[in-house]
C-alpha cells in the first residue's frame, strides 16, 4: 500500500519570503513533520495595508526564487491556488480545493499559537475545520498557547488534536517582513542575513519595496512551480 504523503500547507503575504519562513518550512521537513511544505500566498490580504504590498506576481516569483537552490526543491513548492478561490478565501476552502485536486494527499496548515488561540472565531466553519484537518502550530515570540481558551471552546477531543499539533523544539530567527522593507528603505539595499540571496536579487533587480536603481527595470511574468 502507497504511504499517503502529509503536505503542510504554509499560508501568508511573504511580502516578502525570508529566512525565518524558510527555517520554519525546513523545521517540518527536517522533523518529519510532514513529507512536503507547500506556500499558499494570500493575492490579496484583507487586514494588510496595500502601500507596502508587492504584487502577488513578484510575491509568487519571490517564494520560486527562495526554493530554488535551497536543497528542497523536491518537497517544497508553492501554489497560486487561492488566486483561483472566491474572495475572501477561507482556510477551509483552500484546504477542501486542494484535497479535492490532490485525492493522495492529506493536508495540515501551519499557523503560530496566537492564531490556534483564536481558531474557535475562523469563518465559516471552525468545527469541520479542525474535525477535517490538522494543525502544525509553532510558538511565537511573547505568545503561549492558551490551554484555558482552548478548554473554553472545544470538545476535549478536539483540544488535545490541536495540541498534539504544537511544535515546542524550534528554534527559529526572529526575522519580520516589516523589518526587511524598512531597512531596505532606510539602506537602500536587502541583508541577506534576513533573506535569500535570490530573493534579494530579485528585490534589487525590480526595485521592490522603495528599492532605488538607476537600471531600466525588466519585465518578468509569473515563475511555474509544482505546486499548482
Amino acid at each position: 500500500m502507497i504511504k499517503r504523503k502529509r503536505v503542510a500547507v504554509y499560508g501568508g503575504t511573504f511580502n516578502p519570503i525570508h529566512n525565518g519562513h524558510l527555517a520554519l518550512a525546513e523545521h517540518i521537513l527536517t522533523h518529519d513533520i510532514a513529507d512536503e511544505v507547500l506556500f499558499m500566498p494570500t493575492p490579496d490580504p484583507p487586514h494588510k495595508p496595500k502601500k507596502d504590498l508587492a504584487t502577488f506576481v513578484d510575491r509568487c516569483n519571490m517564494i520560486w526564487n527562495a526554493i530554488d537552490g535551497s536543497g528542497y526543491e523536491d518537497v517544497m513548492s508553492y501554489s497560486k491556488l487561492e488566486e483561483e478561490l472566491s474572495m475572501p478565501s477561507y482556510t477551509l476552502q483552500t484546504l477542501d480545493a486542494l484535497s479535492s485536486k490532490m485525492l493522495d494527499k492529506d493536508f495540515m496548515w501551519v499557523i503560530g499559537a496566537d492564531e490556534l488561540n483564536s481558531l474557535h472565531t475562523w469563518d465559516p466553519d471552525p468545527i469541520r475545520l479542525v474535525r477535517s484537518y490538522e494543525f502544525i502550530t509553532f510558538l511565537r515570540k511573547g505568545v503561549s498557547v492558551d490551554l484555558s481558551d482552548l478548554n473554553a471552546h472545544w470538545p476535549g477531543w478536539i483540544c488535545q488534536r490541536l495540541l498534539n499539533g504544537v511544535v515546542y523544539d524550534a528554534d527559529l530567527p526572529e526575522i519580520s517582513s516589516t523589518a526587511i522593507r524598512q531597512h531596505i528603505k532606510d539602506h537602500n539595499g536587502v541583508d541577506e542575513d534576513m533573506v535569500p540571496h535570490n530573493v534579494s536579487s530579485y528585490i534589487s533587480k525590480y526595485q521592490l519595496y522603495g528599492f532605488k536603481s538607476f537600471i531600466k527595470l525588466a519585465s518578468r511574468e509569473i515563475r511555474m512551480s509544482s505546486g499548482g
